[in-house]
């Protein structure tokens, strides 16, 4: 599997869905947020007879052990899109982009905390 681009990389390749550095997550869930942006991108540049609105991504970030993301503009298909790419992330280690699982455990705070990961980070961590 190719390298994921950097966060600095993806805000470069995809300025129009990026305004401002929203990006808050590890690496392992980074080349999920590449392939959603190229996909989303894709379908807005070349959605033939409508105009679908250009999606702006507001927040991305790790929540409850997955990705959350909020943006505005798009229609129901980008929708589509972002809600497979945040189930993706169920699977996949946040740290490693390794297939995962969602864990649960007291010992990253004083209150119980959820993260994706794979075997060994689980194990780390």
């Amino acid at each position: 599997m190719p390298q994921a681009l950097s966060v600095r990389e993806i805000y470069e390749k995809y300025p129009l869905l990026f305004p401002k550095n929203i990006i808050q997550c590890n690496t392992g869930w980074l080349k999920i947020i590449e392939e959603m942006c190229a996909a989303v991108q894709i379908y807005i540049d070349f959605e033939f007879g409508s105009e679908v609105p250009q999606v702006v991504f507001t927040e991305i970030k790790e929540r409850y052990g997955i990705l959350q993301i909020s943006y505005d503009g798009g229609d129901k298909i980008v929708k589509h899109i972002i809600d497979f790419c945040r189930r993706l992330s169920y699977k996949t280690c946040e740290y490693c982009g390794k297939i995962g699982d969602l864990y649960c455990s007291t010992k990253w705070r004083k209150w119980s905390s959820t993260k994706t990961l794979c075997e060994k980070h689980a194990i780390e961590y």
